[in-house]
């Protein structure tokens, strides 16, 4: 399993982040706009690794970069009207409830285990950039920012992918 699968697997299980994303997590880019929905959504994809793997290594460990950026519109009502001007809150909120489930979390925690797949195995995870956002312009992974906030946050893990 990769590490995109895995870590939206690990975080869609935890129901306060599931209850900000109603489902909406993406590997690699953003695939429904958040605007003028009010909604929040989060894309992961994989980074530069921050160190080399040993030649020799048997265990089969990786060091990639975990990159997530937690999307946000403004709170709105049923017709699509901004009730609070809140989009970077909102943003920083879904960015919280994720930084609590995976930064400096106790070691040989596995993520993504499903019946049919062991998971990965995540030996360290911590913040290693961030969080700025975007607010109303620029890109992120191509896509337009627009109406909505963005806050990027990368992860630093030491991990290896386990075989069923």
């Amino acid at each position: 399993m990769e590490i995109e699968a895995a870590a939206r697997r690990h975080l869609l299980a935890d129901n306060t982040v599931n209850g900000y994303l109603a489902g909406r997590a993406y590997a690699f880019k953003l695939k429904t706009l958040v605007t003028p929905h009010g909604h929040r959504a989060l894309v992961l994809y994989r980074g530069n690794p921050w160190a080399q793997t040993e030649r020799y290594e048997h265990a089969g460990a990786e060091f990639p970069t975990l990159v997530l950026d937690c999307w946000s519109d403004h709170s709105r009502d049923g017709d699509g009207e901004m009730l609070h001007p809140d989009r970077v809150q909102n943003a920083y909120a879904l960015w919280r409830a994720a930084h609590n489930l995976i930064h400096n979390q106790r070691p040989g925690t596995i993520w993504g285990r499903s019946s049919s797949n062991p998971g990965v195995l995540i030996n360290t995870c911590s913040l290693w950039a961030g969080p700025p956002h975007l607010d109303g312009e620029g890109h992120r992974t191509g896509i337009p920012v627009g109406e909505a906030a963005v806050v990027t946050a990368v992860y630093a893990l030491n991990m290896a992918t386990l075989t069923g």
